[in-house]
């Protein structure tokens, strides 16, 4: 079974890694989020088109969003009104 694993290596950059089961991972590419864009460095991603690899991240960011503290989310939402 293959799986992708995503992590985070810095502000904006991604590895995503692709197991098939064994100690080491069988691929790594990096994705680069950018000006609300993301692009990756593998082969599909060099040549602007459809990349699996961003569609990782952005799940990846989307459900680390979603998992913040609720305080967080409420100070971020009323710093205005202080």
């Amino acid at each position: 079974m293959i799986e992708y694993n995503i992590k985070p290596m810095g502000e904006g950059v991604y590895n995503v890694n692709k197991w098939d089961g064994g100690d080491m991972p069988i691929a790594t590419y990096t994705v680069y989020a950018y000006n609300g864009k993301l692009t990756c460095n593998c082969p599909a991603g060099k040549w602007h088109k459809y990349c699996k690899h961003t569609t990782y991240v952005r799940d990846y960011r989307r459900r680390e969003r979603q998992s913040e503290p609720i305080d967080m989310l409420m100070k971020v939402f009323y710093q205005g009104d202080n």
